[in-house]
């Protein structure tokens, strides 16, 4: 299919493989698609700066830029930094088009509506996927053109319903681009008497057909203005929905405002708010959060949770709903909005006049209806430029997400004995990228397709945690060999399903615990492996805080960070001490921090047979500067000090000897390293029986903490 993409300032229409269609979600066949000038505008021009400007504009990003460089080194850091910089993105996220597929949990929406789609997956592409909390049938008598918009609308709508306005209110719109647009008339359909405001003379002249009257900031005469609108008391409320790189919208609105009135931020400005004034006023100001209520929020956007009427009346979903009734209902005319349309051939022309002409507002990219011939497959062997050896491991990646592009990708590239062929992702523009980067056969949105593929000797599965046991499954009834990044499954039960397949399978099953492979754990293993007596193994892990509702933490997807995290400490402690496990004692950590989620703070403790223990301390509490794991191993007489991998501090008869890699080496390729030669040899690398009791113990954890 066509797509409008975008890397480092640039703009073109790339052929990229067809999406596919989950369970929640819909395929829509684009008819017509709506620009966000503003928003758009800016996504290009970011990717124009450099690092070092980005850096300086981005404090947050600065940081991690900081924490990348101390644990990768400064010129992997850089690579990264950069890659991602490059990294193309798609565009758009509003538009209309006719209902392809429907998933099996979807029931409220069925193959050949009409609808209108919004957010994340919304793009400027021939065919889209997006869950059916974001999305909603049109109108009969609403057109693809019109419908395109309702995103843009449903905004507009929100902040609109964030000013709480009341039938013959005085409302100021300081904006008159495509949103303020769109504000002023759902404003006026509310019964308001609406007065707009704009640097740009044809937007001024333009909104006067539906403003009460519209003026230029530059030259407005506020206080005669406030007296012919609103007998001099200034007006209740003031949206903006302008977009600029200083506070002057809001101070210009805080002129406009009577005493005890309102000001809600649409758009985009510095929040520096002048007290005096909004004291003598005691005013109110307020953000309007893009679509409304639910939006970012992934239990309601990708797990559709509802949201009960009586609490919240409009999410995002019912205020692009309500807009597109009020076009039903010639409330609102977007006709009059569309300044220019194009085919999306000539996307590199749209997004020209964003940066030529200030004076359109609305931008249509049209769609050709067509007979939908499903591709999720895309060739690359044509300009493939590397030899492949008659006797390579053919290797096919599903999922290439950011941990997949920094370690395994480069990793497998780096050993000749592995070939990568095929790559597989959910975003057709993504995977079509990195596989031309990485020279492969074919890349596609569709995971079976390479799985069923006969010249694929090797499996690799790095997708989110909740798809991995399925995936390892179905790769091993095909009798492939098969790499799991951790964890095997987030559900006990499905361990047990992945073992029983893979000790039938004629493939081999790895999973990725690394840390096992580092060069500083395999010094420690040859020094301790002969000693007599039980050993003692403190390993200290100083967590960063994770975003409440990041996927990792969601119990339906990332599995949680015991199950997902942990599980790579206990088997690093299983490896060391090699004998069986009797007894696990598990504590919360109980800081009342309400950024952390209890459960993923704690202690934990393991007994051996041989009479060895091993503890795991995960936990954010200490300081920022604390290296993220430190590994003490004690036996015999001697005892050694991991320090994050990048240092080793070996204690015996009465020295201290210290290593230092140049930077970090937690065995990501030495791990693959054994993998090959695990699969020359036919011999299995890890025990299943053990890749078993090592996950079956991150629930045991679990049940330990809430039944200790």
């Amino acid at each position: 299919m066509k797509q409008i993409i975008s890397s480092r300032g640039k703009v073109w229409v790339d052929k990229v493989p067809d999406p596919t269609c989950g369970p929640k979600e819909l395929l829509v066949q684009n008819i017509a698609s709506a620009l966000s000038l503003g928003t758009e505008k800016d996504s290009i021009e970011v990717r124009k700066k450099g690092a070092l400007k980005i850096l300086r504009d981005r404090p947050d990003l600065k940081r991690k830029a900081k924490q990348l460089m101390s644990k990768e080194g400064l010129v992997k850091a850089y690579k990264i930094g950069m890659e991602t910089l490059r990294e193309p993105i798609t565009l758009g996220y509003s538009c209309a088009g006719i209902v392809l597929e429907v998933g099996e949990n979807v029931s409220q929406i069925k193959v050949g509506d009409r609808v209108a789609c919004m957010g994340y997956g919304a793009n400027h592409a021939e065919f889209i996927v997006v869950t059916a909390n974001l999305c909603t049938k049109l109108p009969v008598n609403v057109s693809f053109k019109e419908g395109a918009f309702g995103t843009l609308g449903a905004i507009a709508m929100q902040g609109v319903r964030r000013a709480d306005v009341s039938v013959g209110e005085n409302v100021a719109v300081v904006g008159l681009g495509l949103i303020g647009s769109l504000t002023v008339q759902i404003l006026k359909a509310s019964g308001c008497n609406v007065v707009g405001f704009d640097l740009n003379d044809y937007k001024i002249e333009f909104s006067k057909k539906y403003c009460n009257g519209a003026y230029n900031i530059k030259n407005a005469d506020i206080q005669t203005i406030k007296n012919r609108y609103t007998n001099g008391y200034g007006f209740d409320k003031t949206l903006i929905t302008a977009g600029a790189k200083t506070n002057d919208p809001i101070v210009f609105a805080l002129d406009l405002i009577r005493k005890k009135g309102k000001i809600v931020l649409i758009g985009s400005a510095p929040i520096e708010i002048p007290r005096d004034p909004f004291y003598e006023k005691e005013a109110d100001f307020l953000i309007s959060t893009s679509y409304g209520p639910g939006r970012y929020d992934p239990e309601y956007e990708e797990k559709e949770r509802y949201m009960p009427l009586e609490y919240i009346r409009w999410n995002e979903k019912g205020n692009l709903a309500s807009f597109l009734k009020l076009i039903a209902e010639n409330k609102i005319n977007i006709e009059s909005l569309i300044s220019k349309e194009f085919n999306i051939e000539e996307a590199d022309k749209a997004y020209d006049i964003l940066n030529k002409d200030r004076n359109v507002l609305g931008i249509t990219i049209n769609y050709a209806e067509k007979k939908h011939t499903k591709n999720v497959v895309m060739d690359l062997s044509s300009i493939s430029k590397k030899k492949v050896k008659k006797d390579v491991i053919n290797v096919g990646f599903i999922g290439v997400g950011s941990f997949a592009k920094s370690y395994h990708l480069p990793n497998f590239e780096k050993i000749k004995q592995f070939n990568i062929k095929a790559l597989c992702s959910n975003t057709g523009y993504k995977v079509k990228q990195i596989g031309k980067k990485y020279n492969v056969d074919y890349v596609t949105t569709d995971y079976h397709k390479i799985i069923d593929d006969d010249n694929v000797d090797l499996i690799v599965i790095t997708t989110r945690h909740d798809t991995h046991a399925e995936i390892a499954i179905e790769s091993l009834k095909r009798n492939k060999h098969t790499f799991v990044e951790k964890p095997l499954a987030i559900r006990e039960e499905n361990i047990e399903k992945v073992i029983k397949v893979a000790e039938k399978s004629k493939g081999l099953l790895f999973v990725g615990f690394n840390r096992r492979y580092a060069p500083f754990t395999e010094k420690i293993k040859q020094d301790v492996i002969d000693v007599p007596g039980p050993k003692i193994i403190n390993y200290y892990v100083k967590t960063n805080i994770l975003p409440l509702d990041h996927w990792t933490l969601d119990p339906d997807i990332g599995g949680g960070r015991i199950i997902g995290e942990m599980v790579h400490f206990i088997d690093y402690l299983n490896y060391l001490i090699d004998d069986e496990v009797v007894d696990i004692t598990a504590h919360q950590i109980d800081t009342n921090n309400k950024k952390i989620k209890t459960i993923d703070d704690v202690s934990v403790s393991i007994k051996y047979k041989d009479g060895s223990i091993g503890n795991i301390v995960y936990s954010p509490i200490g300081s920022e500067k604390f290296p993220k794991e430190t590994v003490q191993v004690h036996t015999g007489s001697k005892s050694f000090v991991i320090d994050d991998f990048k240092k080793l501090y070996t204690y015996e008869n009465n020295r201290v000897r210290k290593k230092k890699l140049w930077r970090q080496d937690k065995g990501h390729f030495d791990e693959l390293v054994e993998v090959q030669e695990a699969l020359r040899s036919g011999k299995e690398l890890f025990d299943l029986n053990q890749i078993y009791l090592t996950h079956k113990m991150t629930f045991r954890i679990i049940d330990k903490i809430y039944n200790p």
